[in-house]
């Protein structure tokens, strides 16, 4: 007896939100500023183009990242030996049940280029984070819960793409260890499109913000910040900092 065939998964409609205003040549989530058949999508750090669209639904598994093969509105990522379809984003209402706009793919945009991710939850500081084989703790966003003022850290594992350590260039948060974030005052122009690289720098304890206590070399722990709008801040104090 032939097996019956599985729902698709409910990804969510091509239309974005569309309530970011942004300056660009195309807009990879709401998909405009491309002909009929094409998608705008990112084709180099610091570069988005509008190319032929992709065979591969938004949220399907088996996409080839070398070619992109994904919809318009969608671009393939490697997440440990399988890659997906992750949907661009603005918010987190562009976004399928159970995931969040809060993976930058491309950090040298203002704002950030930005996909849909399963959020696991992981341990950035400690010695068994939480993540699997060739992937690395990083801190990826914030959320303010239930309108609070303070916001927390969201940490998701993320494949580790780059080779780089601490005080080195890097394009992408994933090009650091696991543990780090890449923070502005990389070289000029190093980055593919000649976008600014950062630099892979060490994440600390919020506890200790404002000493050294959590990291080394003199450098003092500045914690993240977060818009927590709901919570009337615009930059609430996070439960994760940088060594700088």
């Amino acid at each position: 007896e032939a097996e019956a065939e599985s729902e698709p998964v409910a990804c969510m409609p091509k239309e974005a939100s569309c309530a970011t205003d942004v300056d660009l040549a195309c807009d990879p989530a709401c998909q405009t500023g491309c002909a009929t058949g094409e998608k705008c999508t990112l084709v180099g750090a610091g570069m988005l183009d509008c190319v032929e669209e992709g065979e591969f639904a938004a949220c399907a598994e088996g996409c080839s990242e070398a070619a992109d093969d994904c919809e318009a509105g969608a671009l393939c990522l490697a997440e440990g030996s399988a890659t997906r379809c992750a949907r661009y984003c603005w918010d987190d209402e562009d976004c399928p049940s159970g995931e969040l706009c809060n993976l930058a793919v491309d950090p040298t945009f203002d704002p950030d280029i930005t996909v849909c991710s399963t959020v696991e939850g992981c341990a950035p500081l400690a010695a068994a984070s939480g993540c699997g084989d060739g992937e690395g703790c990083y801190v990826v966003g914030g959320e303010c819960p239930d309108g609070a003022s303070t916001g927390t850290s969201v940490t998701d594992c993320v494949v580790i793409t780059g080779e780089a350590v601490a005080g080195e260039d890097c394009c992408f948060l994933n090009e650091c260890p696991s543990g780090h974030s890449c923070v502005a005052g990389g070289t000029p122009g190093a980055c593919t499109g000649g976008g600014d690289a950062g630099i892979c720098a060490p994440l600390c304890d919020g506890e200790t913000a404002g000493t050294d206590d959590d990291c080394s070399g003199g450098a003092t722990c500045l914690l993240f910040t977060y818009d927590c709008p709901e919570g009337g801040v615009e930059e609430a104090l996070m439960d994760y900092g940088v060594c700088i």
